[in-house]
């Protein structure tokens, strides 16, 4: 059992408590929309916050858009990259393995 808390003289039992989660702030999560892949331009990001009952009258402001435009940017290149190099990969165990020599 989780000790108890005393406050104003009163002993609470802390064994079932959970805390409540909070949800992630609208900016936070377009960053992680950008990092993730999924999105393609800002139109997607603001698109897929709206999905999720976000606010998206903060995603506004070039410089904003432009930060979240090159990390949207990033992610693609490597998730092209971490492609290709799988493709790479299996393609080059295949070959080794029918090239008798």
């Amino acid at each position: 059992m989780k000790q108890s808390s005393v406050s104003n003289g009163t002993i609470y039992n802390l064994g079932d408590y959970q805390p409540m989660e909070r949800p992630i702030p609208c900016l936070e999560r377009a960053f992680e929309l950008a990092r993730s892949g999924r999105c393609l331009n800002v139109l997607d990001i603001i698109k897929c916050l709206k999905a999720e009952k976000y606010d998206v009258s903060q995603v506004e402001g070039r410089a904003l858009k432009k930060q979240l435009l090159q990390i949207i940017q990033a992610a693609v290149l490597n998730k092209q990259a971490s492609i290709h190099e799988n493709s790479m990969g299996a393609g080059s165990s295949a070959s080794a393995m029918s090239d008798p020599k």
